[in-house]
């Protein structure tokens, strides 16, 4: 499935900037910039539950992606821009 992953990603013209557990490692995480995806066993899922660790967590907003864009007015944005000023 890793390499499925990879492939698509190299056909959008997206280059990974890190990935960590590589070859027979239980856990594989890659690092896509905006994106990053976790892939695991199921004994490892099982083991570190992170369903339950993040159970209740504020959920991402991500969807739409309008608080990932300064014209939004998304107070962290506002903040940078005039930091950078």
């Amino acid at each position: 499935m890793l390499e499925k992953v990879r492939e698509m990603v190299k056909a959008q013209g997206v280059r990974p900037l890190g990935e960590e557990g590589k070859g027979d490692s239980d856990w594989v995480l890659l690092d896509l910039d905006d994106v990053i995806v976790h892939m695991m066993t199921a004994s490892a899922r099982q083991f570190y539950d992170l369903e339950r660790l993040w159970q209740g967590a504020e959920q991402s907003r991500a969807a739409d992606g309008k608080h990932h864009s300064p014209e939004h007015g998304h107070e962290h944005f506002t903040k940078l821009n005039k930091d950078q000023q």
